[in-house]
C-alpha cells in the first residue's frame, strides 16, 4: 500500500489517536485513512475529497470526524451514492457528491482540498498520469494525497482472490488457472454461473477494469506532481 504526501507525515497525539476498537471498521484501509486524516488535521477542520468514492462506504465511516467531506465518481455510481449518502448530506448532496463523465477530470476547482484520498482506486485507473495531475490540481499548496492500492508485484489478485492471476495474459491460460480456484471455491463465484463461466467472467473483468503498475512508474509520477512522497507500509501494518 502506498501513501503519497506533499508534506512530511505527521503522527497524531496519543490522546487523540483513533483506535481499532473505536468502531466496527469495514476495513484496515479505512482505519488507516481515518488515522492519517486525524494526524494531518491536528485539531483543525479539513476539506477532504474521496476520489472514486464508490458507494460511499469509507466516507460514511469517517463522516463523524467533523471535517467537510466531498466525493466524486463516475455516472454509474450516482444512484448507489444517493441511496447511501443522500440522507447524510440532504440538500447538499449535489454539491458534495459530483459525477464525472470519465476518470480524467475531477469536477472540483483548483486548490480546494486539504486532503484527497483514494482507497483501492488507482489500480482501476487507466489514465494514471491524469489522475495524479488532477489530485495535485485540486489540492491546496500544502495539501496531502493519501492513496492505497496494490502494485503489480503484489502476488494475490485482490478482486478474484487468486494468486498470480494478474501476472498471466488474458485468455485460455488465465481462464484455466482461474477455473481451478472456482472449482475449489477459493475464489468468489458469480451468481448463477458454473466454474468455467465464472472464470471467464473474472478473466474479462481483470482485462477491462484493472491496470496494475510497478513501483518505478508510481515513484516517477509522485516525484513529478508532489514536493515529497513516501511509502507508509509500517503505519498501515500497525
Amino acid at each position: 500500500m502506498l501513501y503519497f504526501s506533499a508534506m512530511p507525515a505527521l503522527e497524531a497525539p496519543a490522546s487523540s489517536a483513533i483506535r481499532a476498537a473505536d468502531k466496527p471498521w469495514n476495513s484496515a484501509t479505512t482505519l488507516y485513512i481515518a488515522r492519517k486524516i486525524n494526524a494531518i488535521g491536528a485539531g483543525r477542520k479539513l476539506s477532504i475529497l474521496d476520489v472514486g468514492c464508490g458507494e460511499g462506504v469509507v466516507m460514511e465511516q469517517i463522516l463523524d470526524s467533523g471535517h467537510s467531506f466531498y466525493g466524486y465518481d463516475l455516472s454509474y455510481r450516482k444512484e448507489k451514492l444517493r441511496e447511501r449518502l443522500g440522507n447524510l448530506f440532504k440538500e447538499d448532496f449535489e454539491d458534495r457528491i459530483r459525477i464525472a463523465p470519465d476518470e480524467r477530470t475531477i469536477p472540483f476547482a483548483d486548490a480546494t482540498f486539504d486532503v484527497v484520498y483514494a482507497n483501492q482506486v488507482f489500480e482501476h485507473v487507466k489514465f494514471i498520469d491524469r489522475i495524479f495531475s488532477e489530485c495535485a490540481r485540486v489540492l491546496k499548496p500544502d495539501g496531502v494525497l493519501i492513496t492505497l492500492f496494490p502494485l503489480a508485484t503484489y502476488p494475490v489478485e485482490l478482486h478474484s482472490k487468486v494468486p498470480f492471476a494478474h501476472w498471466l495474459p488474458p485468455g485460455r491460460l488465465r481462464v484455466a488457472w482461474l477455473r481451478i480456484f472456482q472449482v475449489l471455491r477459493l475464489s468468489p463465484r458469480r451468481p448463477g454461473m458454473n466454474a468455467r463461466q465464472s472464470a471467464e467472467w473474472w478473466d474479462e473483468t481483470l482485462r477491462t477494469i484493472t491496470y496494475y503498475r510497478f513501483m518505478n512508474e508510481i515513484q516517477a509520477l509522485a516525484e513529478h506532481y508532489f514536493e515529497s512522497w513516501e511509502t507508509d507500509s509500517a503505519a498501515y501494518i500497525r
